[in-house]
């Protein structure tokens, strides 16, 4: 069995290739004149290509600035609760049970009440409520029988 070479099929259309003696010898086997303008005009299209090929570049595109990084969003968020929610989240305040629905309550008063307007999709509300919620002192401060709280600072049910 006869090895492939590692050598790359000779072209004689490659724009490389155009003044070498095989492209003269075509000419020379081929006198059609209409058949030589078309190879020469071919040879003259490749090497106009890979010219452009070349010297075409993509141009970067301006990189998106980056937004906050999300513990720059759960800090926002914090501070927005401690804010609308004093009752329950406030720093003076001690731990209070929430409610099993606080997730959803919060979210709809955050949509109804224009808040949306004033933080555009920068908070991160339940990530910042299960972190509150696997806090240390909320846990201890679930016991049996404890209150729960809504987000009115009102008894909503019991643990």
């Amino acid at each position: 069995m006869r090895k492939k070479s590692p050598c790359k099929a000779y072209n004689p259309f490659h724009p490389g290739n155009q003044n070498t003696s095989f492209s003269t010898l075509l000419d020379v086997l081929d006198p059609d004149p209409e058949r030589i303008a078309q190879r020469q005009e071919y040879l003259k299209r490749i090497k106009k290509n890979a010219y452009k090929a070349q010297s075409k570049k993509k141009p970067k595109k301006p990189s998106k600035p980056k937004g906050m990084s999300f513990e720059e969003k759960l800090k926002k968020t914090n501070q927005w609760l401690e804010e609308t929610f004093p009752a329950l989240f406030g720093s003076s305040q001690p731990c209070k049970p929430l409610d099993v629905h606080i997730v959803r309550d919060i979210k709809v008063h955050y949509y109804k009440n224009g808040q949306i307007k004033k933080h555009p999709g920068d908070l991160v509300i339940k990530a910042a409520l299960y972190r509150y919620m696997e806090t240390p002192e909320y846990l201890a401060c679930l016991v049996e029988g404890a209150p729960r709280y809504n987000i009115k600072g009102e008894v909503s049910g019991f643990v």
